[in-house]
Order: structure tokens, then sequence, then C-alpha cells
């Protein structure tokens, strides 16, 4: 298969490429931000000539007119399209599954589900993978193991949250589980989490935990202590995935476990 991944100047979308590619499929990769002209969506499209396109945006509103224009082509051509959404559309705070209603309160949620609208009402073949706020595995500032580390390091870190549940997700196992869902071909909303949930208290201290094990000594006396706030989240059910018959993904604690002992450790990426 041809893959064009829409977004690839960002980590996520990098680990989204390196999946397909390790998968044995041709891909081509831009950054986007060209598609807010027709005439170039329609140039790329043309040169690429893809099976499916992912789009993998910064889920805020500049994203529209881009997805807008690759799911006009797209559609007309019978391409399909998988876009890369968040929790943000459920809503705040919940236990979400894919058949919950959709009720955004930020403008990231109500970009997403604007862009999900747009792709399901003109393009026959389309997957929407809904990940949740968390993400690792991607580097960068947006990546919230790296950001944890970096802070722990820096003895920023004192206190986390420990009343309010979240998931995650690693940027890699989402990666795998979208090449499952192309590869199936069952069109519709797909949750995609790591298994189990945790507060930012249980998140930090296994975090600094796997650091220890893995031999970064600058984290044997950081410690965090717990504390009760206030907090959003979206707790994600991935049912849509088990229905397809798809390999659910493994606990957060072992995705953790796998980035921390090996990405992070051979590149020090933070």
């Amino acid at each position: 298969m041809t893959i064009a991944v829409i977004g690839a100047a960002d980590g996520l979308s990098a680990a989204f490429r390196a999946e397909f590619v390790r998968r044995g499929h041709h891909t081509f990769a831009d950054s986007g931000r060209k598609f807010y002209d027709m005439r170039t969506a329609v140039s790329f499209i043309k040169r690429c000539s893809p099976d499916a396109v992912i789009c993998c945006g910064e889920h805020s509103q500049t994203d529209v007119p881009a997805v807008r224009n690759i799911a006009a082509l797209c559609g007309k051509l019978g391409i399909a399209v998988m876009y890369i959404s968040s929790a943000a559309v459920y809503g705040s705070r919940g236990d979400f599954s894919e058949d919950s209603s959709p009720a955004p309160v930020s403008v990231k949620g109500r970009a997403d589900l604007l862009c999900e609208s747009i792709i399901r009402s003109v393009c026959k073949k389309y997957y929407i993978l809904r990940l949740p706020e968390l993400i690792f595995g991607q580097g960068g500032s947006t990546d919230c193991v790296v950001n944890i580390l970096r802070h722990g390091a820096e003895k920023k870190i004192s206190s986390a949250d420990n009343s309010t549940m979240h998931c995650a997700v690693y940027a890699g196992d989402a990666a795998e589980i979208a090449g499952d869902i192309i590869s199936n071909g069952i069109c519709g909303v797909y949750n995609c989490a790591n298994r189990g949930e945790f507060t930012e208290f249980g998140f930090a201290s296994e975090v600094f935990r796997h650091a220890r094990l893995s031999g970064f000594d600058e984290y044997y006396d950081v410690s965090v202590t717990p504390t009760e706030r206030p907090a959003d989240s979206a707790v994600l059910r991935c049912d849509s995935i088990a229905a397809a018959n798809i390999e659910p993904l493994n606990s957060w604690q072992d995705a953790a476990e796998r980035y921390i002992s090996g990405t992070l450790r051979n590149s020090k990426g933070w």
C-alpha cells in the first residue's frame, strides 16, 4: 500500500510513518500546512496516488481548511482517510465509549469534531482514531513522559493530583493500532488508549520508578506527593477495537517501561 501521512513534522506523525514503513508500505509525508490551498492538495495527492491518507493535525481551528480540502479530494477519488482525533470531542470529564455523545468544551475538541464531521460526510472510507490527552513516545515539548522526567531532573515536581482518573497512549502503540485498522478495512470511530487508568500522581510515580530501574541516577532522590484538586479527564473505553477483532493495546505501565528503558535510555530524549 501507499500511505500519505499529513502532519509529519511532529513526533506523533513520525511514529505513524515509521510503523507503516516497518510494515513494508510506501509512505509520503508532508507537514499539512500547504493544503490550505486546494491546488497544492491536488498536486500532492496526484504525486502520491495513495491508498490511504492519515491526517495527524495540530487539533486547532487552523486544521479545518486543510482537512476539508483533503477530505474532498479523497472522497472524490475513493481514497481512505484516517483522522487522528482526540478525547476532547467527548467533553471534560467521564468514562467514554465510541457510542458516547460528543460534547466538546475546548477549542481543540470543537475543531476535532468539525474535522471528523467533514470527513464522515464526504468520504466513503474513513477511520476516526480518538486518542487521549496524554500521549508519550513522540519526544519534544508535548510528550508527557519527557516533561515529567525533565521537571523531575530539575526538581520542579513536588506534588500531583491523586483524585482524577486519566488514560494515555504510547505513540508507537497508537500507530500499530492504526495499521491494524487500515489493514482490517472496517470503517468507523475507534478510541485508542493503552489499558489501565491512573491519576497524575500514579503516572508520575511510575515514570520515576522506571527511570530509576533504567539506570537514570538523577531520579533516585526524586519523589512526588499525592494531592487532591478538581481536574478534568476523559477515560476511553476502546470497544470498537475489540469489535473489529484487533488485538487491544497492552497496559500503560508496560508501554512506559518500553519507552523509558528503550528509546529514552538510548537517546536521552529530553
